[in-house]
């Protein structure tokens, strides 16, 4: 099996609560520890994509707060991509949306 593309999101799954207001909002968040160091871990096998809802103009801040938290990353978006695995707070099983 070759490399799987991950996608992380980043608020509420590597910091705490959601931080796309404001620019100092985005770089105080503070992080979730254990999670970076299960990313970083994936990062040597697997190609990593944090995924995130913020908004372009919150790219620059964001891309800051992940370099002083050394989370571990090939590529960041905040469009949708396909991903063969996505670590997400709020991601819903079809299962429970779904009741054949």
């Amino acid at each position: 099996m070759g490399r799987r593309r991950i996608g992380v999101d980043l608020d509420g799954t590597l910091c705490i609560g959601e931080h796309w207001d404001t620019e100092e909002q985005c770089s105080e968040a503070k992080p979730i520890l254990d999670m970076i160091a299960i990313v970083n871990d994936l990062f040597r096998d697997d190609f990593v994509v944090i995924y995130t809802a913020r908004q372009n103009w919150l790219m620059n801040v964001t891309f800051d707060w992940l370099d002083k938290h050394n989370v571990h990353y090939h590529a960041v978006s905040n469009r949708k991509v396909p991903f063969d695995l996505l670590i997400d707070d709020t991601a819903i099983p079809l299962s429970s949306l779904y009741k054949p």
